[in-house]
């Protein structure tokens, strides 16, 4: 792939049920993921504090030093913090996007108006990058629904069509790829490419064979027709 191609990955909890996860557990949870997903691909191995400069960062491995990841936590806490809200950024330790660079932000928020969930940044960095990015994203969405059952929805989707081509504005889409907590039926998808169950009993669905084109009116068409029969379903969220 010869251009960079701006994707959202996201992975959104339910807010009153990841507050009564407690801090420590999200925090072995976490170290969890992140070894999980160090063998999916080379560049998911290694996660770094994101320090002021590069070269100090690189000294601060969260999987070498887990104590890392505590102080790191520590730093985001404030008076406006309940007792298990948490917030971490972590980076790969590779500074160039084009080359596998990307971070990982975590927020477990009990309140307010801001999302709750985990997302990769510049996630356009694991399409361009791993070796086989289909299979690569659906292994990294189902080693975080494994580990957290309070995730309510998830979407691998360009940018493009995030923001602006959605059916529905005010909901959620399955995107690419996408996760639903339910499970579903290959009777009521019949043009989607892959319906996978999980542990958790609910489904991870890729829309389209190969890397989903905004451009590309047959990948619009059948993101679109799966949203419609999942709002039908009655399983179609809000998007926060």
């Amino acid at each position: 792939m010869d251009t960079f191609k701006r994707f959202n990955f996201k992975l959104s909890f339910d807010k009153q049920k990841i507050a009564q996860v407690t801090e420590q557990e999200q925090i072995d949870r976490s170290l969890a993921f992140l070894k999980a997903i160090g063998e999916i691909d080379p560049i998911l191995k290694n996660w770094f504090l994101c320090a002021e400069g590069k070269d100090d960062g690189l000294t601060h491995n969260v999987l070498l030093d887990p104590s890392n990841l505590r102080r790191e936590i520590a730093s985001w806490k404030d008076s406006e913090f309940d007792v298990n809200d948490m917030s971490f950024v972590l980076w790969n330790g590779i500074p160039d996007p084009l080359k596998g660079g990307l971070s990982i932000t975590y927020h477990a928020r009990s309140g307010g108006s801001l999302p709750a969930g985990i997302e990769f940044s510049e996630a356009g960095t694991l399409v361009r990058c791993l070796q086989d990015p289909r299979q690569g994203i659906v292994e990294l969405m189902n080693a975080a629904v494994d580990l957290w059952p309070e995730i309510y929805w998830g979407v691998a989707a360009p940018n493009e069509y995030f923001r602006k081509q959605r059916v529905f504005q005010d909901r959620q889409t399955i995107g690419w790829i996408g996760y639903c907590p339910h499970p579903l039926s290959a009777a009521d998808f019949p043009e989607v490419a892959e319906l996978r169950p999980t542990q958790s009993k609910g489904t991870i669905v890729v829309a389209c064979p190969g890397i989903m084109d905004e451009k590309n009116v047959q990948h619009v068409q059948v993101v679109g027709d799966t949203d419609i029969k999942l709002v039908e379903l009655g399983l179609l969220p809000g998007r926060y």
